[in-house]
């Protein structure tokens, strides 16, 4: 039933406290939530269309055989899996600094998150998305609260980036954000850095003054609009 594989999705997703993480990320009440993850409220079918959404699975995907055990199609609940991998989680108006290289053993489950394997070996990080500055309101926009996978981009002497339909989030000594870079001036050694929102300006940075870049690949996790 799916009330009971509300609480296996929650283990296999790593949250520790679903009742509240739940509630907080979907927007329904403690009590509902709690109701579901007791099996003394049937799940509504909204309720598992935002879930599979916000979580990124498929309550398809959990099935239960006749001795009342849990399976789980194509292996996804184990880790070592080769479609998925563990990243490392950092929200960018917190972190100071460069960008990951910390030991995922050392983490707790907060600061880590599965994703699928879908793109070539890399440096990855899943990174929060602070602010409206790349919210225009039509679907390219990223919104705050979204969470989205980088993979790490590295730039040689003389190499340009690849600006075209790429989103970058550079990490510099004035912090760490997420633009569109419209022009990258190897003369100059700058880029000039771009919000999809129009209140806010372009800018242009001195790459000497830059950390990090990343390369925007997918949202993992989508904040509820409502």
């Amino acid at each position: 039933m799916n009330e009971n594989k509300l609480k296996i999705i929650a283990k296999h997703l790593n949250i520790r406290f679903p009742t509240a993480q739940i509630s907080k990320d979907l927007n329904y009440s403690q009590g509902v939530i709690s109701q579901y993850l007791n099996g003394k409220r049937d799940l509504s079918e909204n309720f598992i269309k935002e879930f599979e959404k916000f979580y990124n699975v498929k309550f398809s995907d959990f099935e239960k055989n006749n001795d009342s055990s849990t399976i789980i199609k194509n292996e996804v609940n184990q880790i070592s899996n080769d479609n998925y991998m563990m990243v490392e989680y950092a929200d960018l108006s917190a972190s100071a600094g460069t960008l990951g290289g910390a030991i995922l053993d050392n983490l707790p489950d907060s600061k880590i998150r599965l994703v699928p394997k879908e793109y070539e070996k890399g440096n990855y990080l899943v990174v929060r998305v602070n602010g409206d500055s790349m919210n225009d309101g039509t679907l390219r926009s990223l919104i705050d609260g979204d969470e989205i996978l980088i993979q790490e981009h590295f730039l040689h002497a003389g190499d340009k980036l690849p600006i075209r339909n790429n989103l970058f989030v550079i990490v510099s000594n004035e912090g760490s954000v997420i633009k569109q870079i419209t022009e990258h001036n190897t003369s100059e050694n700058t880029i000039t850095c771009h919000s999809f929102n129009p209140v806010y300006e372009d800018f242009k940075l001195n790459l000497d003054d830059v950390y990090q870049i990343f390369i925007y690949k997918k949202i993992i996790r989508r904040k509820p609009l409502y």
